[in-house]
């Protein structure tokens, strides 16, 4: 089974801080009541598809000793009238039996679009903030994730509710490297660049990296079956060109080497 761990997860250490301090709450709530304010009762992922979310979401359970109920915002549609709201409810029932507990909502922008445009997503939206509304005193804690955090809506961000934004951008060089470095750690590598890969890697996400190492050692695998192979530094330029056609990279808001936001992500 994989586990899930703050040591687990490539994060800057500003980002870091301030999950654990989530976490000190989550198992604490009177220690931000001492201070005279109410404990959170959520907070907002947001960042390109692949840099983690769902990971981060998983380590701040495992650390702060929570059961983890995930769910996205596509399963919980549905084209009944009242369904979703039915949907909402019973998540949120099984999150308060089994607590203490994290909601993960992944693609929370497609349960809870900006209102107005549609009568029944009003509903939907009104459900979901009647339930996040109703958790501050249960022992439930709710994380959003979204890559399109311009189309929730507001109502969601504000009094007390996902109140806290944390932006989990693509990685930046030194990232990568941390990433590359990772993967490969227990690889029989033999001859690779990984500085060379990671400026060729400039815009992919954490889980796009994970895919090529994967693919460079199935390569290397495959040479296996004649005698032993290690994985060479052509087998991740192969293997680059082989998934160029398939990932869709997106570039770094800077080429500057800043601070980046991103984990070490399983296919999240």
């Amino acid at each position: 089974m994989e586990s899930f761990s703050w040591d687990s997860l490539i994060l800057p250490e500003r980002i870091k801080t301030q999950l654990k301090r989530i976490q000190s709450v989550i198992e604490d709530p009177e220690s931000s009541r001492r201070y005279g304010v109410e404990p959170p009762t959520g907070l907002l992922m947001a960042g390109p598809p692949g840099t983690g979310k769902t990971t981060v979401a998983k380590a701040l359970a495992a650390e702060s000793r929570c059961s983890f109920y995930a769910i996205s915002g596509a399963d919980v549609m549905s084209k009944w009238v009242g369904e979703a709201e039915a949907n909402i409810r019973k998540l949120f029932e099984r999150a308060r039996e089994n607590r203490p507990s994290i909601v993960f909502i992944d693609e929370i922008d497609a349960l809870a679009a900006r209102r107005g445009a549609v009568e029944v997503n009003d509903s939907r939206i009104n459900q979901l903030l009647a339930e996040i509304d109703g958790v501050a005193q249960r022992g439930v804690f709710v994380v959003g994730a979204t890559n399109r955090p311009d189309q929730i809506d507001p109502a969601l961000l504000r009094g007390g509710r996902l109140s806290r934004t944390f932006e989990l951008e693509l990685p930046d060089r030194d990232g990568r490297l941390a990433l590359l470095e990772l993967y490969t750690a227990a690889m029989p590598i033999a001859g690779v660049d990984l500085d060379e890969l990671a400026r060729a890697t400039a815009g992919l996400a954490p889980a796009d990296i994970e895919a090529l190492c994967q693919e460079a050692a199935l390569a290397a695998m495959d040479r296996a079956k004649r005698g032993p192979a290690s994985v060479i530094h052509a087998d991740f330029e192969e293997a680059l060109d082989r998934l160029a056609g398939n990932l869709q990279p997106v570039e770094p808001r800077s080429t500057a080497d800043s601070d980046f936001s991103h984990t070490a992500a399983r296919g999240e």
